[in-house]
């Protein structure tokens, strides 16, 4: 568990100072029955005065309390307590002991599970000095085991719930994180061929435009609004693989028939240089989500390969097929290579002229990945970059 910041220690403070101070009140107005009568009042009331001056000071400078002392205010409040049940009269103590409850539920819900340790220990070391004062119960070795055991699950399972909760709210937060990055990337990708098309259909309303013109224009609107269709596909493609439905549908597939089909995928294809081994075997995968992989790298490659062409090998290996698509660009640098396939991720290497939310490294690792395959980088600056996809040939349903 991190470490409470200010907001968390004014929670907490307050939190202690409503504790404190009911338990407190409640001590006080419990000497006022006639079944406490035989204990000792001094006992009793001098905890309750503690407890009092324990709000007004969690009350008055909470936010300046030290982090330290925060686990410490349990492991006083079990003090208190079991002073108050030992200083009180035999037919009262167990409902006093009560108050051993809200030590153990407020420790291990804003503590961790070894700060919440201390006064679990001095709750149970305290029921028992308790119950062996007050040697009327009938049993009380067994009547320690069911109390002291019951505020031990109930503060284990109070520390797992918050642990549960953290876990959610991280996730909120993560969530809000990333829909925030989304919004970012994706909004220019989107802004940009909208404009262009608005701008193209403006201008195919003059009458001064001859043939040529229409056709340049068409043109643009056409390049742009597939554009926008890629983003958006990639974008789906995206949310399938986070939520968890780009679930493959195997079949057998020609690695051959995979490649031939990305190349015609992809608007720059005749810049691609074909090396596959004969007879490469067949592999188990969902062709569809190979296909788009390799379609997201050879755009990928071709866009910074410049004039050189991209190189697309393929060959088998100890039961994998290797399939290796290599430009001679510029490579990438070392401290982007770790980061390149997280998702919007675009590095300073990509310059200016990048298009594209950056989903497609990202789409092509998951949907490898998912059938079972692996992706890797080989990449040196000024040498080119190699994308390599491993893909089992096994029978995987």
């Amino acid at each position: 568990m991190r470490s409470p910041g200010p907001a968390d220690a004014s929670v907490m403070a307050r939190a202690f100072a409503y504790l404190y101070g009911a338990g407190g009140t409640l001590v006080l107005l419990t000497l006022l029955l006639p079944v406490s009568s035989d204990g000792a009042p001094a006992g009793m009331v001098v905890p309750a005065l503690l407890a009092y001056c324990v709000v007004i000071l969690t009350l008055t400078v909470g936010e300046r309390i030290p982090l330290w002392a925060f686990p410490a205010l349990p492991a006083f409040g079990a003090v208190l307590i079991t002073s108050i049940a030992y200083s009180s009269g035999a037919e009262s103590f167990n409902a006093y002991a009560l108050l051993y409850f809200w030590v153990v539920l407020s420790a291990f819900f804003f503590l961790s599970w070894w700060q919440a340790l201390p006064s679990l220990v001095l709750v149970a070391v305290g029921y028992g000095i308790v119950l062996l004062h007050h040697d009327e119960a009938d049993s009380p070795v067994l009547y320690w085991l069911m109390g002291f055991g019951t505020l031990s699950v109930a503060g284990m399972l109070l520390a797992a719930l918050r642990t549960s909760i953290q876990s959610l709210l991280a996730a909120l937060r993560e969530n809000d994180l990333l829909k925030t990055t989304i919004i970012r990337s994706v909004s220019h990708d989107f802004r940009t061929p909208l404009t262009a098309i608005i701008a193209a259909g403006e201008s195919s309303a003059s009458t001064n435009l001859d043939a040529k013109d229409r056709d340049e224009i068409a043109s643009v609107i056409v390049s742009e609004a597939s554009r926008l269709s890629e983003t958006l596909a990639k974008l789906i493609d995206m949310s399938r693989l986070e939520g968890g439905a780009a679930a493959p549908h195997g079949t057998w597939c020609s690695v051959e028939e995979l490649i031939e089909e990305a190349l015609a995928r992809t608007p720059s294809g005749d810049r691609f240089e074909l090396a596959l081994e004969g007879s490469l075997p067949l592999v188990w995968a969902d062709a569809g989500q190979i296909e788009r992989a390799l379609v997201n790298l050879f755009e990928n490659s071709s866009r910074f390969a410049g004039d050189s062409p991209v190189e697309v090998s393929a060959r088998a290996q100890d039961g994998i097929v290797i399939i290796s698509v290599r430009d001679h660009g510029p490579g990438i640098p070392a401290q982007e290579q770790a980061r390149i396939f997280e998702a919007f991720f675009r590095g300073d290497s990509h310059g200016a002229g990048h298009r594209g939310p950056g989903l497609g490294l990202a789409i092509a690792k998951g949907f490898v990945e998912s059938n079972g395959g692996a992706l890797r980088v080989d990449s040196k600056p000024g040498a080119g970059t190699a994308f390599v996809i491993e893909l089992p040939q096994t029978d995987r349903g």
